[in-house]
């Protein structure tokens, strides 16, 4: 079973800011719930890449992976799957 989403908001900053934030994986931790431990391969977001993260929630911690599906520049969208994995208790 699978869930699908697409994420959308307002924001009051120059697109060119923005999508500086999705497209350099590097800078995926000053906006997302989870720290960044490798990006594969290294570089801007690409079709294929695969960000290796882990997080803490409803305390455990979860290794999270996000696999980068698409990237459409001129349309400023980036398509991704994440997958979750408990790892360890508190």
């Amino acid at each position: 079973m699978g869930l699908t989403i697409c994420p959308a908001t307002v924001v009051a900053a120059p697109v060119e800011s923005v999508w500086e934030l999705l497209s350099e994986p590097t800078l995926y931790d000053e906006w997302w719930d989870a720290h960044t431990e490798r990006i594969v391969p290294e570089g801007k977001a690409s079709p294929g890449q695969v960000l290796h993260a882990h997080t803490r929630a409803l305390g455990r911690r979860w290794k999270v992976a996000l696999r980068i599906e698409a990237v459409k520049p001129e349309k400023h969208q980036i398509q991704a799957t994440t997958l979750w994995q408990s790892v360890c208790g508190f």
